[in-house]
């Protein structure tokens, strides 16, 4: 019989496989979280091969495991998050922003932010020691990017330094020194953060 026609051909292999796994490494505790008794597992593992191929050819699950619907959409919808706020820090980094920036605004320690930089291929050394002053041409980009990003509402302060690191192409470790030094222009709640302290 072909098991291409079988729904359950795939999931019947993935828990004979699970389950002859756990025996064969003396996992009892995993079986009991599967509700297989030992016994069970032991003639899993010990079945000849057409019983094997037999059962995953039943047309139906070997093994019925409760299915937590609203569990799992709360899972996907926790991962695709962290996803995005990963992937904008990533953005952050290579738009320039430094440790002491992404510490406020995202909670990124050093330790994370020596190893986010190596995986990008960043010195991690560039935003260190005191950055330059923006020029005033600069400072007006700034500003402007500031006002316009404030005009679309964004709540995120991630989304909000992207836009401004894109908007200005300034490295953003020199934008954050300009911004707290002139926090009473943007305020507390655009910086992203309780302090507007400079770094």
């Amino acid at each position: 019989m072909s098991h291409t026609n079988n729904l359950y051909f795939d999931i019947n292999r993935a828990t004979i496989e699970l389950i002859v796994r756990a025996y064969r490494d003396g996992n009892h505790e995993e079986l009991k979280q599967l509700g297989i008794p030992v016994g069970i597992a032991k003639s899993l593992a010990e079945m000849r091969t057409g019983t094997y191929v037999a059962l995953l050819n039943f047309r139906g699950a070997i093994i019925d495991f409760k299915s937590n619907v609203k569990r799992l959409g709360l899972l996907i919808e926790h991962m695709e998050q962290q996803n995005e706020r990963d992937h904008k820090i990533n953005e952050l980094l290579q738009l320039g922003a430094s440790q002491p920036m992404l510490s406020q605004i995202a909670a990124i320690d050093r330790k994370e932010y020596q190893k986010r930089c190596k995986l990008l291929g960043i010195n991690s050394s560039s935003c260190r020691g005191k950055p330059r002053n923006l020029s005033d041409d600069e400072c007006i980009r700034v500003m402007n990017t500031v006002q316009e990003t404030g005009k679309a509402s964004i709540e995120d302060p991630l989304l909000r330094w992207i836009l401004l690191g894109r908007g200005t192409g300034i490295p953003l470790n020199l934008i954050w020194r300009f911004l707290s030094a002139e926090g009473s222009l943007t305020g507390d709640a655009w910086m992203g953060g309780k302090s507007n302290e400079a770094k």
